[in-house]
């Protein structure tokens, strides 16, 4: 396969989520974007990558925040992804044991 010229591939670098935790339990108090700017940081501490060098950030929940539009791009912001970087959230809720 060869790469057509000033197209570039897309690296999937890594992934975190935060642990599965009870509703209404330790998580309680925080929103999803106080969780998702956790596991932002999370990921640029493991894998050490500059948050300068991040092209583009994709965040999942299972409950939409009404207190913001975009849970991602508060999420990414807040741990220090520049503001040109472009942060999409996706809602996929679930049936579970909560």
């Amino acid at each position: 396969m060869t790469q057509q010229s000033g197209l570039r591939n897309a690296v999937l670098v890594d992934g975190v989520r935060i642990p599965f935790l009870r509703s209404g339990s330790d998580f309680k108090n925080l929103m999803s974007y106080d969780l998702g700017q956790m596991a932002i940081k999370s990921l640029l501490t493991r894998t050490q990558i500059d948050p300068g060098k991040v092209d583009w950030v994709m965040l999942g929940s299972v409950v939409s925040n009404l207190s913001t539009s975009n849970v991602a791009r508060d999420a990414a912001l807040a741990a220090g992804i520049p503001p040109h970087v472009p942060a999409a959230t996706v809602i996929l809720a679930c049936v579970s044991a909560n």
